[in-house]
C-alpha cells in the first residue's frame, strides 16, 4: 500500500497470495462466511502435559521435537490444569475474500523495494509454484533455497541469519 516506506522486504517460505476467479467470489464468501459460524463451537486444544502440547504441534507439521518445543513454549499457556494455546482461533479459518490474479500482478510490480524469499528444499510445494508465478512480477526479487521444510528458519537459524543479514545491508 505504501511502498515509498519500505526499504527492503524479507519472505520465509511463503511469496504471493491466494487468488481466485471473480466468477467464485459468492462460493468463496459463502465458504468463509460458514467457516466463522463453525468456528463458533470450537474450543481451543487443551493438553494435560507440555509434551502432549509438542506432540500435537509434530503431529500438523514437518518440525523437530526440539523446533516444535520452541513453539509450543511460545505459544502456550498453562491455566492451572491443563497447556491451552494463546493464538486466535480466528487465524485459522477461510477467508470470506480472494483478490484475482490481475489485482495480485497489479499489487506485486507495485513492490518498489528489494525483496529476499527464502524458501525450504523440502518445504510447501505451494511456495515453489507461487515463486515460478510471481518471479517475474516482484522487479527486484532475489530467492535463496535452504536447507528445510517450512519453517527453514528454524531448521537453519544460522544460515537463514546470515542470509538476510547480508541482503539487509546491501539495501
Amino acid at each position: 500500500a505504501f511502498p515509498e516506506k519500505v526499504r527492503s522486504l524479507s519472505l520465509v517460505e511463503s511469496i504471493g497470495f491466494v487468488t481466485d476467479e471473480p466468477k467464485n467470489s459468492a462460493e468463496v464468501l459463502r465458504k468463509g462466511m460458514l467457516s466463522r459460524l463453525k468456528s463458533r463451537s470450537k474450543k481451543k486444544s487443551l493438553h494435560p502435559t507440555l509434551k502432549s502440547a509438542i506432540q500435537a504441534r509434530m503431529n500438523v507439521s514437518d518440525l523437530s521435537r526440539e523446533q516444535a518445543k520452541l513453539i509450543v513454549q511460545r505459544g502456550i499457556d498453562f491455566d492451572g490444569e491443563n497447556y491451552v494455546w494463546r493464538s486466535d482461533l480466528r487465524l485459522r479459518l477461510t477467508s470470506p475474500y480472494r483478490i484475482s490474479n490481475a489485482q495480485a500482478n497489479a499489487i506485486m510490480l507495485n513492490i518498489s523495494c528489494p525483496v529476499k524469499l527464502l524458501y525450504g528444499k523440502n518445504g510447501f510445494d505451494m511456495v515453489k509454484q507461487s515463486l515460478k508465478y510471481y518471479a517475474g512480477k516482484v522487479p527486484k526479487l532475489t530467492v535463496a533455497e535452504i536447507e528445510g521444510g517450512h519453517h527453514p528458519h528454524m531448521e537453519s537459524p544460522e544460515k537463514t541469519m546470515k542470509l538476510i543479514a547480508n541482503f539487509i545491508q546491501l539495501v
